[in-house]
């Protein structure tokens, strides 16, 4: 693994950051030293978390996270009429 910053790059080595599943483009907080070889040697590591977020009072007519309405359902798809888009003619013309 690999951690680069605008100075350049430098890989991490040590045990807590070879069990680490991280992908690139993570931003991550690494604890550690620099080694002899110039690696950087990982003793600890933080990885972003959400912010805590304030308990909020919706209005009456505001929708849900599973998307119905409160104090009514949604209904299925009764009534909607779907169309296929449309397609060049066969005989070539655009």
């Amino acid at each position: 693994m690999t951690l680069e910053d605008q100075s350049g790059r430098v890989r991490l080595v040590g045990e807590i950051i070879s069990k680490a599943s991280v992908v690139t483009g993570v931003i991550i907080g690494a604890l550690g030293m620099e080694t002899p070889a110039g690696d950087f040697e990982v003793i600890d590591y933080c990885l972003p978390g959400l912010a805590p977020q304030r308990e909020r009072k919706l209005a009456p007519n505001a929708m849900d996270i599973d998307g119905r309405s409160r104090g009514s359902s949604v209904q299925g798809t009764e009534g909607c009429r779907l169309q296929a888009l449309h397609r060049p003619q066969e005989n070539g013309l655009v």
